[in-house]
C-alpha cells in the first residue's frame, strides 16, 4: 500500500466523519426547532408540558427498573386504589445568560 492509498483511505475517513458529524448535528437542530414550534402551540392553548417521573421515592431498585421501563414509553402508573404513582417535575425557567452567584459569607 503506497502513501497516496494511505492518504485516500485517510481522507475517506475523515470525511465519513464530518458527514456524520454534520448529519447529527442537523437532526438535534432541527428536533430542538420541533420542540420549540410544540411548545409555542402548547402555549397558544394555555398548556404547559411537564415531565412525569414515577421513580420519585422507590427505595427497591427492582421495582425502580420495571417503572422507568413503562413510564418513559409513555405510560402512567397507578397504584391499587387509582392514583399516579410518582411526581410531575416541573419545568426550570431559563435566562438568556446564567449567572453565577457568589458568596463571601
Amino acid at each position: 500500500m503506497t502513501f497516496y492509498d494511505m492518504s485516500l483511505v485517510l481522507d475517506g475517513a475523515l470525511f465519513v466523519l464530518v458527514v456524520d458529524f454534520v448529519r447529527l448535528f442537523w437532526r438535534r437542530l432541527r428536533a430542538n426547532q420541533r420542540r420549540v414550534e410544540a411548545v409555542a402551540i402548547l402555549k397558544s392553548h394555555s398548556l404547559n408540558a411537564l415531565l412525569y417521573v414515577p421513580t420519585v421515592g422507590i427505595e427497591d431498585p427492582a421495582l425502580r427498573n420495571a417503572m422507568e421501563e413503562f413510564a418513559f414509553s409513555g405510560h402512567i402508573i397507578m397504584n391499587a386504589e387509582g392514583q399516579v404513582v410518582g411526581k410531575i417535575a416541573g419545568t426550570a425557567q431559563q435566562s438568556p445568560h446564567p449567572r453565577l452567584v457568589v458568596s463571601n459569607d
